[in-house]
């Protein structure tokens, strides 16, 4: 495999850390982020600054840029349906059905006893 600059395999290990990204694919995205740096790159590393200003949601813990998300704000959703969760990729999948018009709470963990996470680590008194 060919050596890259330092600052290059920096890059590429930072890559490789996604989820699901092998060497090859890490590369591909690599030199595409390169070869286009001063168009898609300058967009994509926005993007990627914004999600630093993301913070759960006061009411549900699912991902915002303000206090309250967009479920929780909307007079459109059900309040009385109240559906708890594990993960962001729960709630994208219920939403792609579209067939729930309730809220969730997502508790970004499991319960895992094995490991010390019971209830009370899951933060639900909100």
């Amino acid at each position: 495999m060919m050596e890259f600059d330092e600052t290059i395999e920096n890059a590429l290990a930072t890559i490789k850390r996604l989820p699901f990204i092998t060497t090859r694919t890490a590369q591909k995205i690599l030199f595409y982020l390169l070869k286009n740096k001063d168009t898609y790159t300058k967009e994509f590393i926005s993007a990627i600054n914004t999600l630093l200003q993301i913070r759960e949601c006061r009411l549900c813990n699912t991902p915002t840029s303000g206090e309250i998300c967009n479920i929780c704000n909307s007079p459109k959703r059900d309040s009385r349906l109240l559906i708890i969760i594990e993960d962001l990729a729960d709630l994208a999948a219920i939403e792609q059905m579209g067939e729930y018009n309730g809220k969730y709470y997502i508790l970004n963990r499991r319960i895992d006893i094995k490991h010390g996470i019971g209830p009370e680590n899951l933060n639900l008194d909100k």
